[in-house]
């Protein structure tokens, strides 16, 4: 249980600043303790918690909660002996309730828990259920508060609505990052670097390769205010062209444009796709000209794990070492050196993985491993020798 003290205010804490810090707290990377502490002081209510009790098979409670007296350890423990038991009633969606824990179950310890923490009777409300969670407010106060009124409940509902939203928008959010960090990754072990160029010129790395590749300025680089350009002239101004060509509008969505860019340094090029792509901008919520740029680098090789290759094929260590070298382009002559074996010894190998494999020329071989899963295991930033 995640646990806050009371925020400190020199005015009194209104409904507005609880809504502000409700969407606050909608963001990925913020907390929802600072507006329950927050209504903690509006209901003037010894603690404030927002449960999500997730039904089914396997029930368990997370819970946010601020409160003067509440003790993170007792707390902690009590969710963890949430986790495969029945979940306490939740009340009904958008209806308040009051729950009179001495007056309903005075004898019960879990009654007698609660008034350790100053907690006699509570105001709960489920302002929302989706995906098989429920999102309950419990606004808690002790023997000698008043009890609740029609304000009270008139402000938690509105307070909920707006927590309804926030959560829906927070739940969108994470989402979104998920699948961005997934697509990033999945692009990093493919050896892609994906670059966004909107139609203000703003260019977006998609992945951690693309960072890399922009960093090194291989053949591309950031000019000055951001812009970005190749480094040999000529393919700038091919790029440049096609850029501007799909901000104007005047590309189709599914045309593809494939260039070669050459190295700073000289050495193989490096291959380009640009495309047009129409994501809705975040602002205006239209569909927006966007390039899409990806490269991929003929002068890096994927670290294929041997571990991998062994569990796929049922290879011995020295198989999947053998298929690796020559996936990975190098001659059976150079892998025997680097394996200090013998000539015979390696086409022994070589004829045992094309039976496991059921292949009958390196060709085969080396395009069945190439197009199985074990390159998207891990990538390897590491020159072919």
């Amino acid at each position: 249980m995640r646990i806050c003290g009371r925020m400190q205010m020199e005015r009194g804490v209104t409904t507005d600043d609880v809504v502000t810090l409700i969407y606050r707290g909608a963001t990925a990377s913020a907390s929802w303790e600072p507006v329950l502490a927050a209504m903690a002081k509006l209901f003037d209510s010894t603690a404030v918690s927002l449960r999500l009790s997730l039904r089914g098979s396997r029930p368990y409670e997370l819970c946010f909660a601020a409160g003067p007296k509440l003790r993170p350890e007792v707390l902690a423990e009590w969710e963890k002996n949430q986790r495969g038991y029945d979940l306490s009633p939740t009340p009904k969606l958008g209806v308040p309730e009051v729950r009179r824990y001495t007056e309903d179950f005075p004898d019960d310890p879990v009654t007698k828990e609660l008034l350790e923490f100053d907690v006699a009777f509570a105001l709960t409300y489920c302002f929302e259920s989706c995906d098989g969670t429920d999102y309950v407010l419990n606004i808690c106060r002790g023997i000698n508060h008043a009890d609740f009124n029609n304000a009270d409940f008139q402000a938690v509902q509105s307070i909920g609505h707006h927590f309804r939203e926030a959560v829906r928008l927070r739940r969108e959010i994470v989402r979104f990052n998920q699948t961005s960090q997934f697509q990033g990754k999945v692009l990093d072990r493919l050896g892609i670097a994906g670059i966004l160029i909107d139609p203000y010129g703003t260019v977006l790395p998609l992945n951690d390769g693309a960072k890399e590749l922009l960093a090194s300025q291989t053949c591309l680089r950031l000019q000055r205010y951001d812009r970005l350009v190749a480094v040999n002239r000529s393919a700038d101004q091919e790029l440049q062209s096609l850029i501007q060509r799909i901000h104007s509008g005047a590309v189709d969505e599914d045309e593809t444009f494939a260039m070669s860019l050459e190295r700073a340094e000289g050495g193989r090029p490096v291959g380009l796709l640009v495309s047009c792509t129409r994501p809705l901008c975040h602002a205006s919520n239209r569909q927006e000209n966007c390039a899409l740029l990806l490269l991929r680098d003929t002068e890096t090789d994927i670290a294929i794990e041997s571990a991998l290759v062994q569990k796929l094929f049922s290879f011995t260590p020295a198989e999947a070492s053998l298929a690796i070298g020559l996936a990975s382009g190098k001659s059976l002559d150079e892998i025997e050196g680097n394996m200090r074996i013998r000539h015979n010894t390696a086409r022994a190998h070589l004829r045992s993985i094309f039976v496991k494999a059921d292949v009958s020329r390196q060709a085969e071989l080396v395009s069945l491993i190439a197009n199985s899963i074990a390159p998207l295991a891990k990538r390897g930033q590491r020159p072919i020798n």
